[in-house]
């Protein structure tokens, strides 16, 4: 049955006029097909309509222009209102913002600029004002919005609220609160805004509580904002004092706080939480078993998915995620068929899981397969593939990129950095459309490569404001690979002075400066140092270094003791360094009881035995 006669027979039956219940139902009918995107659906009603006596019915018009603009064709819906005799003010509103809503900037800005009234300073329609604003703050021309706003015939709230959302999102809180401050008048929603942006995106804390307190009124979404502000920020026990003062809970301000255990790692917290709960949502349910995997709990966060009342992409590819990521393929394969619908996070995070386990024949047929790539997808296969030492094959995925993004960038010049080919390197370093302190560690660390020491410490100089751990850790390297013990020693300082802590690669730095220079006592008191004054955990693969520079010095005894505290968890190149520095002293004894050592860490390593005989050899 038609559309329309089906929609024109459940009318019939309205008490009121059958003419404009019919009409109503049509208009509530366009409406699903809008919100749904249900273009198919919009676009039989529209063509039923015009074989209809409604074909020039401007009400229905109006809503079909909205329904194409919904629905990203914003052509259909140019061809409407051309088709309209006299377009009201509705019909151009939704006319813009069927241009808007789908990025065409230019036929906007032609169409809303030869209105008669809009050149006006005295008239103008302020819903039409309003629309264009917010349509070039959503596209982002927030110095357009400025101009456009300053020209407006008359502002109401809902413009002074769109522009102060547009320049708080984009990180200019000071001007923001500017304009907070100058509105004449002020609703709910302008208060939120101003909690929202200046409390949990610029985290002025102090400046909320003041406007908490000078607000006339406060609604949930202003306590969510404040609960919300206050978890980001490390003040878990003051949102949790929020909570439970608020005269009224819902769904939203429950998730805030689930949310604010979850990310501080409480998750026996967020659970009791959820359970409270009158009842649940997606994001509820998403929340909790994001949270189980992300603390490695992947049996938990799958009983508690099959469990879930309600599902969406995110769970989905949350559980995929919490296999794939963590090396269980079968399970990431299992949920992966089974979802429903898969986007692109989906293909994403198989490709990358695969790539990050070596899986390089698998991810690349993945690859293949997605209906649809982003650059997530091609810099995830590209890593690998230059993890691997296949350059060849990084470079071509980085070739048929539609469009490199400045992770795609950085990845192909640290893979020439890591080579050591210093040509290559500067090539793409000059190419680089906006370079990042990645992008600028990485060239510090080509030229750090090939012993130019002093163009690092140009890259290192340029970085002054945004240095950070890798940028100090990058050119400590550089001093101690290439021999210049005490310039590594100073910029050690310096990191220590600029407030920046250690981490192990900053010990594994200062030790090699140290074993370049033979200095064995400036080793253990920084590696002492490291641990005592920095906080530092070294790992047994830092201890077996500091044990190679000891053993090479000749204090074999200590750097034997050294290795075997270790327990089992000294590995067999530990001791094979060990058993090299006894070929090195003669020390033929200490060296036949290493090479069992080292032999029984590694059954499949010959190098102890070769080394062992060798040393025989020379011995005779």
């Amino acid at each position: 049955m038609p559309v329309l006669r089906s929609i024109a027979l459940a009318a019939s039956h309205q008490e009121w006029s059958w003419i404009r219940s019919e009409i109503n139902a049509i208009a509530e009918e366009i409406k699903r097909c809008a919100d749904g995107r249900l273009l198919a659906r919009g676009a039989s009603i529209h063509r039923e309509i015009a074989g209809s006596s409604h074909a020039k019915n401007r009400y229905l018009a109006n809503k079909l222009i909205e329904m194409y603009g919904k629905c990203g064709n914003a052509q259909a819906a140019k061809s409407i209102y051309n088709g309209i005799q006299a377009p009201n003010c509705f019909s151009k509103t939704m006319m813009l913002s069927a241009f808007l809503r789908n990025g065409q900037l230019q036929p906007a800005m032609a169409m809303f600029f030869a209105d008669p009234a809009v050149p006006s300073s005295s008239s103008g329609d302020v819903v039409l004002w309003n629309t264009m604003l917010q349509g070039l703050c959503d596209l982002g021309h927030l110095d357009q919005a400025r101009l456009l706003f300053d020209r407006f015939p008359q502002w109401n709230v809902v413009s002074w609220n769109a522009l102060m959302t547009a320049v708080a999102e984009d990180g200019d809180c000071a001007s923001a609160k500017e304009l907070f401050e100058g509105m004449p008048e002020r609703d709910m929603v302008s208060w939120n805004v101003f909690f929202f942006h200046s409390c949990t995106l610029n985290g002025e804390l102090s400046t909320a509580r003041i406007a908490l307190a000078r607000a006339p009124q406060h609604s949930v979404v202003t306590w969510t904002a404040m609960i919300t502000a206050y978890s980001s920020h490390g003040y878990l026990d003051e949102a949790r004092s929020l909570f439970d003062t608020m005269a009224e809970h819902n769904i939203v301000t429950w998730n805030a706080m689930i949310v604010a255990y979850t990310q501080t790692g409480q998750v026996d917290q967020a659970k009791y939480a959820f359970d409270k709960m009158p009842y649940q949502d997606v994001i509820s349910w998403t929340a909790m078993v994001t949270a189980y995997a992300a603390c490695g709990h992947v049996l938990t966060a799958r009983a508690l998915f099959n469990d879930a009342v309600y599902r969406d992409m995110v769970s989905w590819n949350t559980l995929l995620s919490a296999y794939s990521l963590n090396g269980h393929f079968e399970q990431g394969r299992e949920i992966f068929s089974k979802a429903p619908v898969r986007d692109v996070v989906s293909w994403n995070v198989m490709v990358s899981a695969n790539a990050q386990y070596g899986h390089l024949e698998v991810s690349r047929k993945l690859f293949n397969e997605m209906p649809c790539r982003n650059s997530v997808t091609c810099n995830a296969l590209m890593l690998a593939h230059a993890q691997a030492g296949d350059t060849s094959q990084a470079l071509e995925i980085f070739e048929r990129m539609p469009q490199q993004d400045i992770t795609s960038w950085n990845i192909v010049l640290t893979t020439y950095a890591q080579k050591g080919e210093l040509d290559a390197a500067q090539r793409i370093f000059s190419a680089i459309p906006v370079a990042s302190i990645v992008t600028l560690n990485a060239m510090m660390a080509a030229y750090a490569e090939v012993g130019k020491v002093s163009d690092a410490r140009h890259i290192f100089d340029l970085i002054m404001q945004e240095r950070n751990l890798i940028t100090w850790n990058s050119m400590i390297q550089a001093y101690a690979q290439n021999g210049l013990m005490e310039d590594s020693f100073h910029f050690f300082q310096l990191m220590v002075l600029d407030g920046i802590k250690p981490d192990e690669l900053t010990a594994f730095a200062v030790l090699t400066a140290c074993s370049y220079g033979g200095k064995v006592a400036e080793a253990r008191e920084h590696l002492v140092a490291m641990v005592e004054d920095h906080g530092l955990s070294p790992s047994y693969e830092l201890y077996g270094f500091m044990a190679d520079i000891i053993a090479r010095s000749g204090e074999l005894s200590y750097a034997e003791e050294l290795i075997a505290s270790l327990s089992n968890s000294a590995d067999s190149v530990a001791w094979t360094s060990l058993l090299g520095a006894c070929r090195l002293q003669s020390d033929i004894q200490r060296g036949q009881r290493v090479a069992l050592l080292a032999a029984t860490s590694d059954r499949q390593d010959s190098a102890p035995y070769s080394l062992l005989a060798n040393m025989s050899m020379e011995e005779i």
